[in-house]
């Protein structure tokens, strides 16, 4: 797993292959009294990330409602809630924006003005990748991936096939014990040994169930891997 994932950073660092840039973030807080600031200007590229701190306990936030010119689909009262889960929201500006607070309507908005372009001289660049790691290789640690994950859920569906045999002789042996209490009204039957062999099936069983159960997971976990990170 932990080469799988290595090898798909790798891939990705690789596939890119251009320089990141990064403009300037601007905090705003947002607390009882309103937006911390009400107008503030920023070059194109730069972001703006809201911050709540209207705390109502210690530990407790209470919830504001940023108003979202991003949202898709976008209405004039489209809003992010920034609260206990999430307490900051971030936009990247490129135009002329105002935001609102909709839970609180008397609050006054706050104007974000464009009033240039970030410049590369102003901006954080992250070195490119220099490594030795080949794309080829890459492709070739992807695709021995790829085989394992193909075993591992063949493997899963053998299990199963045995989880369900088992539950299923555990079902007849279930019926036989019934049958043998039946006959118990009018004899004396020692049925220890059949008990004892209808709980070690059914540990077995549980056994089997749970080793499915992790390679299902396993195997879950693989292809969430490829299709966020490689799209598949």
């Amino acid at each position: 797993m932990l080469k799988m994932m290595t090898a798909l950073a790798l891939l990705l660092v690789v596939s890119v292959g251009t320089t990141q840039v990064f403009g300037e973030d601007y905090q705003i807080e947002v607390s009882e009294t309103g937006f911390e600031h009400y107008y503030i200007a920023v070059n194109s590229g730069d972001t703006v990330t809201f911050v709540n701190v209207h705390y109502v306990t210690d530990i407790n936030l209470e919830p504001h409602c940023i108003s979202d010119p991003y949202a898709q689909p976008y209405t004039e009262l489209s809003y992010w809630q920034i609260t206990d889960q999430e307490p900051t929201r971030t936009y990247a500006i490129t135009s002329n924006q105002t935001f609102y607070d909709r839970c609180f309507t008397d609050f006054s908005p706050v104007v974000v003005e464009v009033t240039g372009t970030t410049s590369d001289t102003d901006m954080d660049t992250v070195p490119d990748y220099t490594g030795d790691t080949s794309v080829t290789a890459l492709q070739a640690d992807l695709v021995e991936v790829t085989l394992d994950l193909t075993n591992a859920l063949e493997t899963i569906s053998i299990l199963q096939t045995q989880v369900t045999s088992l539950q299923n002789e555990s079902v007849l042996l279930i019926q036989s014990n019934t049958d043998l209490q039946n006959q118990l009204v009018n004899a004396v039957v020692d049925v220890t040994p059949y008990t004892d062999q209808i709980e070690a099936l059914a540990e077995e069983r549980d056994l089997w169930q749970q080793i499915a159960e992790n390679w299902y997971a396993v195997a879950l976990e693989q292809v969430r891997v490829m299709v966020e990170v490689l799209g598949l």
